[in-house]
């Protein structure tokens, strides 16, 4: 289906994300109170999963 397509991760320093446009950080509350009320798409509902089991987690 994408056979070109490949993908990797880097790790940054959290202040050079957040002057990234449009970054939003998933692990404060205020990311979630700021999404319009009505429900939550499914991916994020997901998203917002992922974030809580990343802060149950001890940093290396």
């Amino acid at each position: 289906m994408f056979p070109n397509w490949s993908m990797s991760f880097k790790h940054v320093e959290p202040g050079v994300l957040v002057q990234v446009a449009g970054f939003g950080d998933i692990e404060k509350d205020r990311f979630w109170r700021n999404l319009t009320s009505g429900g939550m798409p499914e991916a994020l509902e997901l998203l917002k999963g992922f974030a809580g089991r990343l802060r149950a987690q001890p940093n290396p």
